[in-house]
């Protein structure tokens, strides 16, 4: 195609796409808004009392608070490093030592990535290929399965019997075939509030080793356990990758992850930056046990006034 314009002639580029090439990908039609984000727009609508999302309603660490406030008007508010920023990563060293029990390398097996979907997009990017299977343990947290279907990654469903939620190895090992790379478990469980016990920690660490799995763990809930439990952590610095998010205040915290060094490597070159922190940030890490107990505390008070409250939540 030609256009004149005052006596030059201006050759048009050709379109490289046709209108064939026009269409969503295989992921498109079955990617929804999540269920925990369609109550909240439900909720609002009526003007409802929101029981679906977990949003907190205390106040964040006030050290936290002023050391965020303090670091904006510093001018700290650049990129950070690819796995966050040396103190950080040191803090959340001793965290892991201190309350969990492993002991990891802050320059080698630590990154602060932007949320614990963050840390989980990329330890899948850096260990699974489209088209492996990851095991994942029902009643599941929806992001779960949507981040492994964003990579590709077939979720395999393996249901757990109420009430108590008991990890059933017959069904697991039903379910693996060659192309089973990996399990998620979640513990403390969102939605179910399951606690897996040290027993049940280490039957699933003697099946992942058996069948030579990776194993994803998400122990965001580790701080706000009830009725005597105990949370243990399976992750072992060789074999398993952890994520936990500690909650500190809704949108605003860091995921963790315990990667092996190729995920360092990968990060770099993915979307997933890691949130910046102030420069000290240790405050951040260190009063986590009391204010967690604190929070725990108050929750439970609430909770035991609110029965019924209290059964939508856990389940």
């Amino acid at each position: 195609m030609k256009e004149r314009c005052s006596k030059r002639t201006f050759i048009m580029p050709t379109a490289l796409t046709t209108a064939t090439n026009l269409y969503l990908s295989d992921l498109a039609p079955n990617t929804t808004q999540s269920e925990i984000r369609a109550m909240t727009v439900a909720c609002a609508a009526v003007d409802g009392i929101n029981l679906a999302q977990g949003v907190c309603d205390t106040d964040p660490p006030h050290p936290v608070v002023e050391a965020a406030i303090t670091a904006i008007r510093s001018g700290h508010n650049i990129y950070t490093r690819l796995d966050g920023i040396a103190p950080l990563r040191a803090a959340i060293a001793e965290k892991f030592a201190t309350f969990n029990g492993i002991t990891v390398d802050p320059d080698r097996e630590v990154l602060v990535t932007s949320g614990a979907t963050g840390a989980l997009q990329a330890a899948l990017l850096a260990l699974l290929n489209p088209g492996d299977e990851c095991l994942v343990l029902e009643p599941f947290y929806g992001y779960h399965v949507s981040t492994l279907r964003s990579q590709r990654v077939v979720p395999v469903i393996v249901p757990l019997e109420a009430p108590d939620w008991v990890l059933d190895l017959d069904r697991l090992s039903a379910v693996v075939t060659p192309r089973t790379r990996a399990i998620i478990l979640n513990s403390p469980s969102n939605p179910s509030g399951k606690v897996f016990s040290q027993p049940e920690l280490e039957l699933l660490a003697d099946f992942a080793i058996k069948h030579d799995l990776f194993v994803f763990t998400d122990e965001m809930y580790e701080y706000f356990i009830y009725d005597g439990a105990r949370h243990s952590s399976i992750a072992a610095p060789s074999r398993s990758l952890g994520s936990p998010k500690p909650s500190r205040s809704p949108g605003g915290d860091s995921g963790i992850l315990q990667p092996m060094h190729a995920g360092c490597r990968l990060l770099d070159t993915s979307t997933i930056s890691p949130t910046y922190a102030p420069p000290r940030p240790c405050n951040m890490v260190q009063p986590q046990d009391c204010w967690h107990c604190q929070v725990r505390s108050t929750k439970s008070s609430r909770l035991n006034t609110s029965p019924n409250a209290m059964t939508f939540v856990l389940r």
